[in-house]
C-alpha cells in the first residue's frame, strides 16, 4: 500500500511466483521516498525469503514500524529520527 502496487508484478500468476522465488523485492523507497528509514528496512525484513530471516513475530514488526530501531539489525547502524514521530 505505501508503494501503490504489490512487490512482484507480471502478466501472469506464474511469472510473478517465478519472481517472488528468484528475485528480492526492491526498496519500498524506490517507489515512495517519504518512507523512513525504519519503515523500509522493518518492509523489507518482512519480505524476506528466509522464514527465519524474517519478524518472528507481528509483534516484533509493529516494534520495528514504531521506530524501535534496536528490533532491526539489518546493518548495524541507524539513521536518528529525522523528524518522524509515531502515534
Amino acid at each position: 500500500m505505501l508503494a501503490g502496487q504489490p512487490p512482484f508484478t507480471g502478466p501472469t500468476a506464474t511469472a510473478i511466483l517465478g519472481k517472488v522465488v528468484g528475485e528480492n523485492a526492491r526498496p519500498i523507497v524506490e517507489h515512495r521516498r517519504s518512507v523512513p528509514p525504519h519503515v523500509s528496512d522493518a518492509i523489507a525484513k518482512a519480505l524476506e525469503k528466509l522464514p527465519a530471516d524474517r519478524w518472528q513475530s507481528a509483534s516484533e514488526f509493529v516494534d520495528a514500524l514504531r521506530e524501535r530501531p534496536a528490533a532491526i539489525d539489518l546493518s548495524g547502524s541507524y539513521p536518528s529520527n529525522q523528524g518522524w514521530t509515531t502515534a
